[in-house]
C-alpha cells in the first residue's frame, strides 16, 4: 500500500517516550507499506480491531489499545491517508469532558 501522511507517525514517534509503543507503531507502518488488501474484508482478517464501518475512514487501534491511528483507505488505488495518531488519555471519573481519545 501507498502510505501518506507519515508525517503524523513521524510527530508522535518524536514526542513519545514509551519503546514498546513505538516499536508496535514502526512494525504497523512497516506492515501498511509492505502490505496490499484488495478490500475491507481482507484488512479486517489481518487486522480484526480495525474499524472500517465508515469507510473510506479506518481506524487502528495499537499498542494494547493504547494508540489510535485514524486515516483514509483507497483499496482501489491502495493508497491509505494517515490523518491522526494519538495516545489514549485517562477520563477523570468526576469529569464529564471527553477525551481526545473518546472525541476522536
Amino acid at each position: 500500500m501507498q502510505v501518506l501522511g507519515l508525517d503524523e507517525i513521524e510527530c508522535f514517534l518524536a514526542d513519545s517516550t514509551d519503546q514498546q509503543t513505538c516499536e508496535a507503531l514502526k512494525a504497523f507502518v512497516f506492515e501498511l507499506k509492505h502490505r496490499d488488501w484488495p478490500d475491507a474484508e481482507a484488512l479486517m482478517n489481518d487486522y480484526p480491531q480495525a474499524e472500517l464501518c465508515e469507510l473510506p475512514k479506518a481506524r487502528f487501534r495499537l499498542a494494547n489499545n493504547t494508540v489510535l491511528v485514524e486515516g483514509v483507505i483507497h483499496f482501489e488505488s491502495g493508497v491509505l491517508l494517515l490523518r491522526k495518531c494519538i495516545e489514549h488519555r485517562d477520563q477523570r471519573p468526576d469529569s464529564g469532558d471527553q477525551t481526545e481519545w473518546e472525541a476522536a
